[in-house]
């Protein structure tokens, strides 16, 4: 398989949706979604070594399901995804540890429903301009 990588993004740090080198609003949806597989973790019991282990292990293969459907990015932005979603499993497991499961669905949902807004938008970006 040969590796799809975009020449390098202009800007390091892009606020719009688009491709930044580094981070961009994507980055946000990982750590969203690392939040989401962190409280998962913690709900099936998951010790927070093993929930980033599967985190990182998932993200890594979306990562490359990317470059499968031909949507490239720099490879530190990828590298980045990937551990930017461990940091929300371990934000997960530091901040709702010992929560209530009340607490714990709520959030689930809120985030949940953030990152599908985001996800959707960011779709509905990447969908239009890769028409043109």
């Amino acid at each position: 398989m040969k590796l799809r990588f975009e020449r390098q993004a202009q800007q390091a740090i892009k606020l719009t949706w688009g491709h930044g080198r580094y981070l961009d609003p994507w980055s946000i949806v990982h750590l969203l979604t690392g939040l989401l597989l962190g409280i998962v973790g913690l709900w099936l019991g998951l010790s927070l070594w093993s929930t980033v282990i599967i985190t990182v292990a998932l993200t890594s293969l979306y990562e490359g399901f990317e470059m499968l459907l031909g949507i490239v990015e720099d490879w530190q932005n990828s590298l980045l995804d990937v551990l930017i979603a461990a940091i929300g499993v371990w934000a997960a497991y530091t901040l709702l540890n010992t929560a209530e499961f009340s607490t714990q669905f709520i959030t689930f949902m809120a985030v949940g429903i953030l990152a599908l807004t985001l996800l959707y938008a960011g779709w509905r970006y990447y969908l239009r301009h890769r028409m043109q």
